[in-house]
């Protein structure tokens, strides 16, 4: 078994560098899990099943995406691998021309996508609806997005006063039907955003990170404005450390009329 996840980590590995990556990092994981009815004290029926996830991330031109599937083809590996470039391209493309690609989406399917594709710890905890929440965007501009501010997150938790074993990020995704927006926070265990620096935090080339180019929280602001949405920061009152929260115009569910405000 092990050799069999050596060798997909390998092939995707190979087609990140097929498609251009700079780096990359592979994950392949195979898990089982078993199901067990009881009716009457009496065991009924029993079910086991296995799977298998496979991530990769990409890293061209100091950007980073990261991808994920459950399925191991061939073809879907390269996929993966031309969808995390894909990701890349479409950021820098949009840095250069400000051009949007907008389609109706639902803003939980992709949440949870992108955090089926994060490895990185700490395991963020996630509060979303069971309904889709539908906007009017930019998927792949908004994939980055996600993965910007959560992988901001999970870097400075492990900074704050408990350590990586204290690090906690907390995701809480709403619809706000009173104002017709989608509303995302993400909420860290870290040691914030001082206040004077929350005026200048989306500024063009500054960055709190040792190293940091400043580029990241410049481009989500970027992100967020082209869909009309705004993001805000603030220290969060349960975690301590940094809460951003976007805000984007909500659009109408498919098979109705659009709104005025959608």
């Amino acid at each position: 078994m092990t050799q069999t996840l050596d060798l997909l980590t390998t092939a995707l590995l190979d087609a990140a560098r097929k498609a251009g990556a700079e780096s990359a990092d592979a994950l392949a994981v195979r898990g089982a899990s078993q199901s067990v009815q009881l009716r009457g004290g009496k065991l009924e029926q029993a079910e086991r099943s296995e799977s298998l996830d496979i991530g990769l991330r990409v890293m061209m031109g100091g950007r980073q995406a990261c991808v994920s599937a459950s399925d191991a083809s061939p073809a879907t590996i390269a996929r993966l691998a031309e969808r995390a470039g894909g990701i890349i391209q479409r950021v820098n493309a949009f840095a250069r021309k400000r051009e949007l690609s907008r389609q109706r989406m639902d803003l939980v399917a992709l949440l949870h996508r992108v955090l089926a594709s994060d490895g990185t710890l700490p395991v963020p905890m996630c509060w979303a609806p069971d309904r889709p929440i539908w906007i009017q965007a930019d998927e792949l501009l908004l994939e980055h997005l996600l993965n910007n501010l959560i992988g901001n997150a999970q870097y400075w938790a492990q900074h704050g006063a408990g350590g990586e074993s204290g690090a906690q990020v907390c995701l809480e995704l709403r619809q706000d039907d009173a104002q017709a927006l989608a509303v995302l926070t993400v909420a860290d265990s870290g040691p914030g955003v001082p206040e004077e620096a929350q005026a200048s935090i989306f500024n063009a080339f500054v960055s709190q990170k040792e190293g940091g180019m400043g580029m990241g929280l410049a481009i989500c602001r970027s992100i967020v404005e082209a869909h009309h949405g705004r993001i805000e920061v603030g220290r969060d009152t349960q975690l301590g450390g940094a809460c951003f929260t976007v805000f984007l115009p909500l659009s109408a569910a498919p098979g109705q009329a659009p709104s005025q405000t959608a």
